[in-house]
């Protein structure tokens, strides 16, 4: 009867122990299966991402998170400079966009409304709206007040805007703003102005409607404009 009894025990202990490896090999399989499926979504969404990256790589367009993609035609050959520049400020009223496939009216502010384009302001436009134009275009070289050759395509193009523009006086300054100075380049502020002018009047200005400035005189940039400059610029101010 004992024994009877114990294979009976055994009998179910083995059927618990089997029915115990079925469960967890089912539990093991569904948790697998899982993994797998999160595995294979992790790779199909990264695989996703990767391929919207090369796109906007190549389309030219950027992440949600980043800056908006804008198309740009300035007028002036160096955005870079022109950024630097500080000619450009949202204060300045309405204007219409020069991009060729957009020419939005009525903008405000750097960046048109409809394309982004960015808001060119050139040597004209800044004299007429704020009265000052501060270069950073305009280069010389090391410890000498003689002109760059790169600088003669700016220079030219002022050249041409006071000649076709009578009446036009200007005070002409060589400026830092935001950096350390050099005691010795500090000292040719002056002769590099008085160089600008001679290169003005070579180029067919009137002399007597310029005038070079030493930089501790004349009014220069504006001081609230003057945060984003650093460097040495050229200020033209109209008098």
């Amino acid at each position: 009867m004992k024994k009877f009894a114990l294979l009976i025990v055994m009998f179910l202990l083995t059927v618990a122990v089997a029915d115990a490896q079925g469960f967890f090999k089912k539990v093991g399989k569904e948790a697998k299966d899982k993994t797998a499926d999160r595995t294979e979504s992790t790779v199909d969404k990264a695989v996703d991402k990767a391929f919207d990256a090369l796109d906007n790589l190549l389309t030219g367009k950027k992440d949600k998170k980043g800056k908006k993609g804008k198309k740009t035609n300035n007028l002036d050959e160096d955005d870079e400079d022109e950024e630097e520049d500080g000619e450009e400020r949202p204060d300045a009223g309405t204007w219409d966009c020069t991009n060729p496939e957009c020419l939005h009216k009525g903008n405000t502010g750097k960046f048109c409304a409809e394309c982004g384009s960015k808001r060119t302001v050139g040597f004209d436009a800044a004299l007429n709206l704020y009265g000052v134009y501060a270069s950073k275009k305009i280069a010389f070289l090391p410890g000498s007040a003689e002109l760059k050759f790169q600088s003669f395509n700016e220079i030219q193009k002022i050249a041409e805007y006071i000649k076709n523009t009578p009446g036009t006086r200007l005070i002409v300054q060589v400026l830092y703003y935001n950096t350390a100075v050099d005691p010795k380049e500090a000292a040719l502020a002056e002769d590099r102005a008085e160089n600008i002018v001679k290169a003005l009047v070579e180029l067919g200005c009137d002399e007597f409607s310029l005038k070079a400035e030493d930089p501790d005189y004349g009014p220069g940039v504006p001081e609230k404009d003057r945060a984003n400059l650093k460097g040495l610029y050229v200020v033209f101010t109209k008098k």
